[in-house]
């Protein structure tokens, strides 16, 4: 393990309530053990795919471009781990591997938080719904990563919609347009 990430490491710790005494000794002490804290308190699988994503474009499906949903395939795929969905945005409410999430419905009290899946409620602006990822929330918003938001992209000779914007992250409230709740990970990779 590098140094820096050794300093990480005891920083962490520290954190969680070790001396740092201990915290060095766990740093420094055994590297199997010290490598497994280390990924256990130091690596943020969201975070990581923020940082994979961020200003890039996602098309997992190959099909219609870069969609918002190709984003939350890949999500679920790398970070969540689970198995593979098909659909709109929007169907993704009623479609999802219930052993992997927790649905929950957007209310006055419910506030979404960073790894969270975001599904937006269809309208005539967004005729399939829209999902990103959640980064951070509060009781009035939240920020997330968004791939075709606002909308980016152009109509084939078929009528089909072919995305092409990137993954950013976009300041959002949960009412306009209507966000129905979110898919909260069982648990992260």
């Amino acid at each position: 393990m590098s140094e820096e990430n050794k300093q990480k490491l005891i920083v962490a710790l520290t954190n969680r309530g070790y001396s740092w005494i201990d915290a060095k000794n766990v740093a420094y002490g055994d590297p199997r053990i010290a490598e497994q804290r280390f990924m256990e308190y130091c690596v943020d699988p969201v975070d990581d795919f923020f940082n994979q994503w961020l200003n890039k474009p996602c098309d997992f499906d190959h099909v219609f471009g870069n969609q918002c949903t190709d984003e939350f395939k890949f999500y679920n795929r790398d970070v969540v781990k689970a198995p593979a969905v098909s659909g709109n945005a929007i169907a993704y409410w009623t479609n999802y591997p219930i052993a992997f999430y927790t649905r929950i419905e957007n209310t006055w009290t419910a506030v979404a938080r960073k790894g969270d899946v975001i599904i937006w409620a269809a309208s005539k602006a967004l005729p399939y719904g829209h999902i990103s990822i959640c980064k951070s929330a509060s009781w009035w918003g939240l920020t997330s990563m968004d791939q075709n938001w606002p909308v980016r992209g152009y109509y084939d000779d078929k009528g089909n919609f072919i995305g092409t914007g990137t993954c950013h992250f976009v300041n959002h409230n949960y009412l306009s347009p209507k966000i129905i709740g979110w898919l909260r990970p069982n648990k992260l990779a």
